[in-house]
Formats: C-alpha cells, structure tokens, sequence
C-alpha cells in the first residue's frame, strides 16, 4: 500500500489533524477577549510584517533553495507551492503558548488564508506551463480555502463568545481542550510519522529543505520583527506565523492540479515538511515551556533570597539599637 496515494488513509490522516486543530483553536479561543481581539485592526503594521515576511521573503528564499539545490520541476513545484500556502491553524496555538499576539495571530491567519486565493494560482501560472485555475479547478480551490478557514474562525469564535458571555464555562472548556488538544497533536505526530516514514527516503535534497524551512523560517521572522522594532509578543507572532504553513491545503492543491497523475515526487516534500513542522513546533513550545519555568524558579529564589538578606538586616539593625539604648 502506498500511503501517498491510497485515498482511506489520506481521508484518516486529515479527520485527525483537523479535529486536533478545531479542540485547539477551541482551546485558544476561551483564552481570547472580545475588545482586544478587535483592538488589532489600529496595528496595520505589525499585520503587514507577518504578510511580507510569509508570501514576499520565504517565497524568494525557497526559491533560492531550490536553485541551490538544483531541485527538477515537480519537487521545485511543491516547495514553492508550499511557500505561497498561508499560515496553518495551529499556528494560533503555538503562538499562545509561546506568549506570541494571539488576536494578531488569528487575525493574520484569516487574511493570509483570503490572500492565497490569489498566490496559489499565480504560483502555478509562474513556475508551471499550466495556465491560472479556472472553471471547476478554481472552484474547488475556493471550497478547499472555505474549509480551512471554516476550521480557524468557528472554534475560536465559538471560544470567544463563551469567554465574553459565559466566563467561568470558557475557562474550564479553555483548559480541557488544551490538555486534550496537546494530547491529541503528540499522538498526530507519532501516528503520521509511521504512516508516512517511507517519504524519508526521497531525495536528500527534498529532505534538507524541509528540515530546514521551519528553523530558518521561525528564526527570520523573529529577526525580521525585531528589526522593525516591534515587541517580544508582536516578533514571536511574526516567527510562528511564518514557521507554520497549512500543508494540508497544499496537498489538496497538488493533487486537484496534477489529479490525472500525481506523482510521489510531487508530494514527498509537503509529507517531510508538515511531520518536521509539527515536531519542531511542538518541540519549540516544550523548551520555551521549560526555560520559563527555570526562569521562573530562578527569579523566586533570588528574589527570596534578597527579601531574606533585608529581614535579617532589619532584625541587626534592630538588635543594634537596643543595644545603644541600654
């Protein structure tokens, strides 16, 4: 069986991803307030960063990947189609859990998903001989962009208005789903890495750039955010904005554009990219986890420690004056 191509294990792999992300946007979505969500549209700005940063820098970088590495037409397709793909809804996860700008973070994700109507097709009239979608073709696209965003704002809206209505139910559902989301993403990963293992065995080349999309991608965006002076929480948005792509919607490009012969070539860098995405972002989440935690032991003992060196100076100074006063 070649799980690239055999139509029951595509339709379980995506049912699985897709309740996963829909528990955690859940999740996120009790956590988010109502007047800050719409705060966000008064920083143009810091949207327009996430936009440049995912379909004008990565784009161009990608394709000098590709060059590099002297990828053919099929395998240098995938990588720039992947690259014009906007962000994935677990991105918005991430970004609350590394203290990124969710509502920034939703907010780019619905834009980005509206935008690739447009980058999608172009991305295929450039680096193909195909023309842009069009008639049927077209339509699906849009079915599949409707479907993506259908699994972003629902969930979250729904999380919204239990947090501004119903708060003490969305705190609970909030931490619930959290738990149950983060569980539910490990097991993804684990099950789908089985599945799909034999795509590791593709060109080194493929492998390379999907080992190092996410890193680079992460890295850029935070120093691209940085260098125009925006905050910690705005660069972090930025970084895992650009890191995380919706490669599921990629797939269902590639095989609705080449639906007559799909070839595995075609599909083995979405397959290595979106199992070493989600590892690397998870795995991202766990170590800023782990030092905010030390960071945070670290800054209550030395705050202990300095509060006891001023009791114990007190009580001196205390004892000192008795002394004089006898």
């Amino acid at each position: 069986m070649d799980p690239l191509n055999d139509q029951a294990v595509d339709l379980a792999t995506r049912v699985m991803f897709t309740v996963t992300s829909a528990v955690l946007m859940l999740a996120l979505g009790c956590t988010v307030e109502l007047e800050e969500f719409f705060s966000i549209f008064q920083r143009p700005k810091s949207v327009l960063l996430c936009l440049v940063s995912q379909y004008v820098a990565m784009p161009l970088i990608l394709w000098g990947l590709v060059a590099a590495f002297s990828l053919d037409g099929g395998r240098a397709l995938s990588v720039l189609l992947m690259a014009c793909c906007p962000t994935a809804g677990l991105a918005n996860v991430v970004t609350h859990w590394v203290d990124g700008d969710k509502n920034l973070s939703i907010y780019v994700t619905t834009v980005s998903t509206l935008l690739c109507l447009v980058t999608i097709p172009v991305c295929l009239a450039i680096f193909t001989n195909t023309p842009l979608m069009h008639g049927q073709q077209l339509a699906m696209a849009i079915d599949m962009i409707a479907v993506a965003l259908v699994c972003v704002l629902v969930p979250v809206i729904v999380g919204i208005l239990l947090q501004h209505y119903c708060k003490k139910i969305a705190d609970v559902l909030g931490k619930l789903a959290s738990y149950l989301g983060g569980l539910l993403l490990i097991s993804s990963i684990i099950v789908a890495t089985v599945i799909y293992r034999a795509v590791f065995r593709g060109p080194a080349g493929v492998l390379v750039i999907a080992a190092l999309f996410p890193p680079f991608s992460l890295l850029f965006g935070y120093a691209w955010a940085i260098a125009f002076k925006e905050d910690q929480a705005v660069a972090k948005t930025v970084a895992v904005q650009t890191g995380n792509r919706n490669v599921s919607l990629c797939l269902s490009v590639l095989k609705l554009a080449f639906h007559d012969n799909v070839a595995n070539q075609i599909l083995t860098f979405p397959i290595e990219y979106w199992l070493i995405q989600n590892a690397f972002t998870l795995l991202v989440a766990l170590l800023y986890h782990a030092w905010k935690t030390y960071r945070y032991t670290g800054t209550n003992s030395e705050s202990l420690r300095i509060l006891g060196e001023k009791i114990s100076d007190h009580d001196d100074d205390e004892e000192g004056e008795e002394f004089d006063g006898t």
